[in-house]
């Protein structure tokens, strides 16, 4: 499900960092302390593709895809997406990726 824009100045958010590269690829290379709680998974797990394969249920992929997509076209995502955590029952999260510019 896509929603407007984020506001990502509200506390509690539970916040990753994406280098996007010039060939259209991406990595990850920062998860924070909430996401890791939320997830179960260290920083260093989350920052492999196999925790990622994990987490995310694979009829969830092609809306992964698209928001992808559409950080690269347009700058920004923010939609809500079923995750499966370490432990427990799959969650349903509201995830936001926004594009920074480097002076922010």
């Amino acid at each position: 499900m896509e929603l407007g824009p984020p506001d990502t100045t509200e506390q509690g958010w539970h916040a990753w960092k994406m280098r996007y590269n010039p060939d259209g690829t991406s990595e990850l290379i920062h998860v924070s302390e909430g996401m890791q709680e939320l997830y179960g998974y260290s920083e260093k797990e989350l920052l492999t593709a196999e925790a990622w394969r994990r987490l995310i249920p694979e009829e969830e992929l092609p809306q992964i895809e698209e928001a992808s997509r559409r950080v690269i076209a347009e700058g920004w995502w923010h939609g809500r997406v079923r995750i499966r955590p370490k432990v427990g029952d799959i969650i349903v999260v509201e995830m936001a990726s926004v594009v920074e510019s480097a002076n922010d």
